[in-house]
């Protein structure tokens, strides 16, 4: 609902009322889970659907009396307030959760586990100290880095019917890769560029003005790539899990050196250029055994908490379907308001 004056863009529909209605009561009532249900369908388009006057005008809503109405608005203004309150306060221990993640990982693969141990300069910005008996290396020195490539999509038999897993730039935002979109066939593994990489690869995104480029994913499985990401695929001395922590750390500073020339974009010899920490290898052990135990806490505890937003969000939604269409007498106690809800909402 508009408060004030506005002006509409096309992809908008305006409604005008032409009885007696309180507008906040009309914004709730199409909102409400019939008419969403009944907006569902409307709607032409192959693309993008686009919902037309014509179709709205059929949008059948409850049109109480119009001091009843007012008193639904309020009561509903009131408690979806309450609701949208603990919503916002969910989000935010979302977000500071991912920072908390964030934080675990940075302090764990660049400091290591021992909060005594000597300290020395990296000589690396994005780094800073490390324990002095770490190594620092370039990325060529312990992995191999290599861009993938995209079989012709005009050539069926390298799509139609295929088996082996191709992953695309969007997959450095999975964090763990477990599964591809798409599947490439033997056939274009014989007669093109592509290569399958090892499970445990860490992919790196390579082009993007959004949040892809620097970004990286652990692969959980064997798969080909495509040329807008790097394949880095390490070597002993160096844990894959480690290699991971390291460029979800270094994502900010790995993204920066991409910028410039026509296209801002990272490419293999930056990658493989590019410096890291190297902590014996059974102090990588224990780093990624434990980074990866308390990543699974705070997933555990995110995941909770998403939990209780949708949650929330589906009693938003059934307060307001309950009491628009007069199956919750807002009058009530809230302990009766809530049963009500909850039996409309089960129905």
């Amino acid at each position: 609902m508009i408060h004030g004056e506005a002006r509409c863009g096309g992809d908008m529909i305006v409604l005008r009322p032409s009885v007696p209605v309180v507008p906040r009561f009309l914004g709730y009532a199409t909102n409400a889970a019939p008419s969403v249900a009944q907006k569902t369908t409307m709607g032409r388009g192959t693309t993008v659907k686009h919902i037309y006057p014509a179709e709205l005008r059929n949008l059948a809503i409850p049109i109480p009396p119009i001091d009843q109405q007012a008193i639904i608005a309020d009561f509903l203004a009131r408690r979806t307030a309450a609701i949208d309150t603990l919503i916002e306060k969910q989000e935010q221990l979302l977000a500071l959760l991912a920072e908390k993640r964030q934080a675990l990982i940075t302090q764990a693969v660049t400091k290591g586990l021992d909060p005594n141990a000597p300290m020395k300069d990296s000589g690396i910005p994005w780094l800073g100290e490390i324990p002095k008996h770490w190594a620092v290396v370039r990325v060529s020195y312990v992995a191999e880095v290599r861009n993938g490539s995209t079989p012709d999509r005009n050539n069926d038999d390298y799509w139609v019917d295929g088996c082996i897993p191709w992953l695309s730039s969007g997959k450095v935002n999975d964090f763990v890769v477990t599964e591809a979109d798409e599947l490439i066939t033997e056939r274009a593994l014989r007669e093109t560029s592509v290569r399958v990489l090892r499970k445990g690869t860490v992919l790196v995104g390579m082009v993007g003005q959004g949040r892809t480029r620097g970004m990286s994913a652990i692969m959980a499985l064997d798969a080909c790539i495509n040329q807008n990401v790097a394949g880095v695929t390490a070597r002993p001395p160096l844990l894959d899990a480690y290699l991971h922590f390291v460029f979800v750390t270094a994502y900010d500073s790995l993204r920066e050196l991409g910028r410039g020339g026509q296209q801002d974009a990272l490419n293999c010899e930056i990658i493989k250029a590019f410096r890291i920490p190297l902590p014996p290898l059974d102090e990588q052990r224990r780093i990624v055994e434990y980074v990866e135990s308390e990543l699974r806490r705070l997933d555990t505890l995110s995941q909770c908490v998403q939990a209780m937003i949708e949650r929330l969000r589906e009693y938003r939604q059934a307060l307001i379907t309950a009491a628009v269409t007069g199956q919750l007498d807002v009058t009530a106690t809230e302990a009766e308001q809530a049963a009500n809800v909850v039996e409309a909402a089960t129905a």
